[in-house]
């Protein structure tokens, strides 16, 4: 996102981010020496968040809050209506391969181009466009059952 300058110097930041999002969630077996594991839906949703300022929880809610909008086919509402909206949580790796890679939270809101550009996050550009796609992760880890 750092690359838009222009002949004037300035660099007007951008209108909207594209973001690949991808959904995890632990699922608890007792029959597993760990207690149970990670799982990932198959394939990212593509979702347009407005560049405004925010913090990373009102990050994680709209991002979340937009996944429930798109979930119209029956496999994607079984995961963004899984557990408590406060026990999601923003990640920049897949947490079914290792252990997840949480973000830096910020409690300021800032504008959410520069909060991308400051931080590591996996930003592919988007062939065509002039743009680029940001792949983050919405894990959840429910409370065991009793």
């Amino acid at each position: 996102m750092a690359d838009r300058k222009t002949k004037t110097g300035f660099a007007s930041p951008p209108h909207e981010v594209s973001f690949a999002l991808g959904l995890a969630r632990f699922e608890y077996d007792s029959s597993k020496e760990e207690g149970g594991h990670r799982v990932a839906m198959r394939g990212f949703l593509t979702i347009q968040e407005n560049n405004r300022a925010l913090t990373s929880y009102e990050l994680t809610l709209s991002l979340l809050g937009q996944a429930k909008v798109a979930a119209l086919r029956p496999i994607i509402k079984t995961w963004v209506f899984y557990g408590q909206t406060k026990d999601w949580t923003l990640a920049h790796s897949n947490p079914t391969r290792a252990p997840p890679r949480d973000i830096a939270p910020w409690t300021e809101p800032r504008l959410l181009s520069t909060v991308l550009d400051m931080g590591n996050y996996e930003q592919k550009p988007v062939p065509g466009s002039g743009t680029k796609l940001v792949t983050i992760w919405l894990y959840i880890t429910p409370e065991a059952p009793v």
